[in-house]
């Protein structure tokens, strides 16, 4: 979330368009990670932590 909001702060958020597509992505990912973590719980923590 922090680095969304220093993205905005550097003119990010400027078209509509890549707000829209950044929302729709995070909304993707979230439900890919809930429906992983269903079916493996360790698969959807190692999915998460290859992010960070």
């Amino acid at each position: 979330m922090h680095h969304l909001l220093i993205m905005e702060e550097l003119g990010g958020n400027a078209w509509w368009f890549d707000r829209f597509l950044a929302q729709h992505i995070a909304i993707f990912y979230y439900f890919m990670t809930a429906l992983m973590y269903t079916i493996s719980p360790r698969m959807a923590l190692q999915i998460t932590f290859l992010n960070v």
